[in-house]
């Protein structure tokens, strides 16, 4: 891995991980809103690698959009979550761990 994805990749796992931090201990999101921003651009590109590209119009919010991508929140759009709790779940049959 290179290091312009390396990089990338770390702030995707902080915002990701963060979000369960905070929703762990019951505070407001502690991420950056550049940071927010990144880690949802990086999902819009996975989105358009994996299937079709194109954000549903109700997720123009980069937080929103983050939660619903990474399985950390829901969304009826079949091809959500991309990484994260509920694609393994939806795939092995078992919920998000507690």
């Amino acid at each position: 891995m290179r290091l312009d994805e390396f990089v990338p990749s770390r702030v995707v796992e902080a915002v990701v991980h963060g979000l369960d931090l905070t929703d762990a201990v019951g505070r407001a999101p502690i991420a950056t809103p550049e940071g927010v921003a990144m880690t949802a651009a990086i999902l819009d590109d996975l989105l358009a690698r994996k299937t079709v590209a194109g954000r549903p119009p109700d997720l123009a919010d980069d937080l929103v959009r983050v939660r619903a991508a990474s399985g950390r929140g829901t969304h009826p759009d079949p091809r959500l979550p991309l990484i994260g709790f509920l694609l393994s779940s939806r795939s092995a049959s078992r919920s998000r761990p507690s």
